[in-house]
């Protein structure tokens, strides 16, 4: 997609979206919490969204626990890539 360039979410686009949200959050995907095992937080904070993945590594693999998202204020989009990363914890 390029920038600026106008998005139209159609019937097909949200029945993509709505397939893919159902499969990440289904239970062979999402593991329950082993409070004796490591945790990991993945973030990313980009221009606009935020988002985050806390996860643990459980039988040898790293198990996905939650996903999170939001958006950023108009002041904290001009916050360094750092920075806005830090919004994520």
């Amino acid at each position: 997609m390029v920038w600026h360039t106008p998005f139209t979410r159609d019937r097909e686009c949200q029945h993509a979206l709505d397939t893919v949200k159902r499969a990440l959050s289904n239970a062979a995907v999402v593991a329950p919490l082993d409070p004796k095992a490591k945790y990991s937080l993945c973030i990313d904070g980009s221009q606009h969204p935020l988002g985050a993945v806390l996860a643990q590594v459980q039988e040898k693999a790293e198990k996905v626990l939650g996903y999170f998202s939001g958006t950023l204020h108009l002041v904290e989009m001009r916050y360094p890539s750092s920075d806005r990363e830090l919004l994520g914890i």
